[in-house]
């Protein structure tokens, strides 16, 4: 993922994972997001969630950015795959995944941006995030479960 945020040129960097399904709309509404939220320097989305046999669930996070730090004690608070980036900034103030948190760097990195910029959630699903059995949350649960209690042991 670093090495993405280095050989990305565009104003925002956009990521999803590969067994994730974005929403045709996704890109253009993050962008204008964005756009209209010069403050904003990280933002995703509520997501669907599909389950085996075809069940659905939105998943909502917090979409205030005081909510949405106060959110980053307990969880990650925005969907990763979800998310997009101002690539400026994550450059200004030299914001990277860091390796010792390999199944929540995620969290680790809103964490550190929070400090520097405001972070959002658009509230529309706009991304359709497959639960299965195989997924990395899943696999890597205790992992995971371990890393973020380190984080949430900082500060």
């Amino acid at each position: 993922m670093n090495r993405g945020i280095e050989l990305a040129r565009g104003e925002y960097i956009v990521r999803m994972d590969c067994d994730d399904v974005s929403d045709p709309d996704r890109f253009g509404a993050q962008v204008m997001f964005m756009d209209r939220h010069p403050r904003v320097g990280a933002a995703g989305t509520f997501v669907r969630a599909c389950f085996p046999g075809g069940a659905t669930q939105q998943w909502r996070f917090p979409t205030d950015s005081e909510a949405l730090r106060v959110a980053l004690i307990f969880e990650p608070a925005i969907a990763h795959p979800s998310a997009i980036l101002r690539r400026a900034w994550f450059e200004r103030h030299e914001l990277r995944y860091r390796s010792e948190y390999a199944r929540v760097e995620d969290w680790d990195l809103w964490r550190r941006a929070a400090r520097h910029f405001s972070l959002s959630n658009l509230p529309r699903s706009l991304l359709d995030y497959r639960v299965h059995g195989d997924r990395m949350s899943r696999v890597h649960q205790a992992e995971q479960r371990r890393e973020g209690l380190r984080i949430q042991g900082q500060e």
